[in-house]
């Protein structure tokens, strides 16, 4: 079988794991990354020059596909807005989930989004387009995570939760089952969320249990 050509969108420290990832993953070839600037050699992958050059590779390679480097360690929409260009250009975005994940089969996985090592996603959650479940998250039943939400390591939701686009949801927090998460929140890293009408309006959403930092 022939693998899929696919470029990184960016060359940082998250777009290093997601190509660590593609690495494993049998389906593609690596082409290199395209970023704003050379950082280098990425895990042995060059810089292919800034996204002017999208262009001219998707004439070249048929059926090219990418995948989202860009990290995310706020609340800002900057990288879904990013996503919602690139996909205008024609590029195709899979799916990722690393081989170290654990997502059911009756869970949904949208484009773009990627589930790194260590995760869960259990039966009847959907992880939204651009969405980045990171290492060791865990996502119970019937979980609906919007687009560009970042879970970042550790965290982990009980079942049935909601969290709206473009938020975060820091390093080991924890989020009980029912809470309703509206977009462009950011609950910080160790916080517990138990109050289920807590996070109804954007905001930073720190401490045990969690309480709106006013600014």
């Amino acid at each position: 079988m022939s693998k899929l050509p696919i470029v990184l969108l960016g060359g940082g420290g998250h777009g290093k794991v997601v190509l660590d990832l593609l690495l494993r993953l049998p389906g593609y070839e690596v082409l290199g990354y395209l970023d704003p600037k050379d950082r280098g050699n990425l895990l042995g992958y060059p810089w292919l020059g800034d996204e002017s050059k999208l262009s001219a590779f998707l004439r070249e390679h048929s059926g090219l596909c990418g995948a989202i480097g860009l990290g995310k360690v706020d609340s800002s929409s900057k990288r879904r807005l990013a996503f919602e260009k690139w996909r205008q250009t024609g590029l195709v975005f899979p799916a990722l989930v690393a081989p170290g994940a654990y997502v059911s089969a009756a869970a949904k996985i949208f484009e773009g989004a990627v589930v790194m090592e260590g995760a869960i996603v259990q039966p009847g959650a959907q992880v939204g387009a651009g969405a980045i479940v990171n290492t060791r998250a865990a996502v119970d039943h019937d979980c609906w995570i919007g687009e560009n939400v970042h879970l970042a390591p550790g965290s982990v939701l009980s079942g049935e939760v909601q969290v709206g686009r473009d938020s975060m949801i820091g390093v080991g927090a924890v989020v009980r089952e029912g809470v309703r998460i509206t977009e462009g929140c950011l609950v910080g890293a160790g916080a517990v969320v138990v109050d289920r009408e807590l996070c109804n309006k954007p905001g930073v959403y720190l401490g045990t249990p969690a309480r709106r930092r006013e600014a």
